[in-house]
């Protein structure tokens, strides 16, 4: 895992973001594959066909200094379409 980034290193730029995370705290955020390289979506497959995979280097994990009711706040979250998609981790 990468070393965890704090809220007030996201761009500025995403405000609606800021806001809402703002709420939980001294939130921390950690790229969970930290080789991974913005906008490498392009993959072979086994036949050698081009496909394009997600990308990987988009997948963080929000850490949050204070429990939290887990899956009210995963919902809330997906509710601001910043997200693609949230899920719990234990």
């Amino acid at each position: 895992m990468s070393e965890p980034i704090s809220l007030s290193k996201i761009k500025s730029e995403f405000t609606k973001l800021k806001n809402t995370l703002s709420l939980y705290g001294n939130i921390k955020f950690e790229k969970l594959l930290p080789n991974a390289i913005y906008g490498d979506t392009i993959r072979y497959n086994k036949n050698g066909e081009r496909v394009k995979i997600h990308d990987l280097s988009l997948f963080y994990r929000i850490l949050f200094p204070e429990p939290i009711e887990m899956w009210k706040t995963v919902h809330e979250l997906e509710g601001t379409n910043l997200f693609e998609c949230g899920s719990a981790s234990f």
